[in-house]
């Protein structure tokens, strides 16, 4: 009974750093993956217990994991604002998934137009609800149509109205079916049209 206070206190957790560090609806969809987890737990009796759970407080920091390809080596390097701005092409396209999807607001802002629009589709996929809204307008007109449709429902969700005025018509034109109606959903006033 006790490891399963222990999953339920680290869900909370979760739960609780979704709402503080990414979006309220995060929260909400961590709390009910929690309580489905509760249910679940309930049922099973021999569930495999791991050693310890991590507490969000001993987490590694975001930075910690943007080592350029050349800082590798060091363990103590962080991606500076400036580092991002300056990374070359070719090392940004090395990055992994999980290295753009830690990157900081201040990262985000630093990242150059033409490197905007060189991020692999599985790059893409790895940004966080969280960090969308950090886009400037020039930096979301600088995504091409070739990466439009990459974006999942949770990245379109999190574009705020006046990063989706910065779309071109090309973007626009990009955009899924799918995609099209749910922006047309979410932001109504902005009357979309292709």
């Amino acid at each position: 009974m006790k490891n399963k206070t222990i999953k339920i206190k680290f869900l909370k957790n979760l739960a609780l750093g979704s709402f503080l560090f990414g979006s309220f609806s995060g929260a909400i969809t961590s709390i009910e993956a929690a309580l489905r987890v509760r249910a679940l737990l309930n049922k099973i009796e021999d569930f495999p217990e791991p050693e310890d759970f991590p507490e969000p407080e001993n987490f590694p920091e975001p930075e910690n994991f943007l080592l350029p390809p050349q800082a590798q080596q060091n363990h103590r390097a962080t991606a500076t604002p400036a580092s991002i701005r300056n990374l070359p092409l070719l090392q940004l396209l090395a990055l992994r998934p999980a290295q753009i999807g830690a990157l900081t607001p201040a990262q985000l802002g630093a990242l150059r137009l033409a490197q905007i629009g060189a991020l692999r589709p599985a790059q893409l996929a790895a940004l966080r609800r969280w960090q969308i809204p950090f886009f400037t307008p020039a930096q979301i007109a600088a995504f091409t149509p070739a990466q439009i449709p990459f974006f999942t429902p949770a990245q379109l969700a999190a574009f705020t109205p006046a990063q989706i005025r910065a779309f071109t018509p090309a973007q626009i034109q990009a955009l899924t079916n799918a995609q099209f109606n749910i922006l047309r959903e979410l932001y109504p006033l902005l009357h979309l049209t292709r």
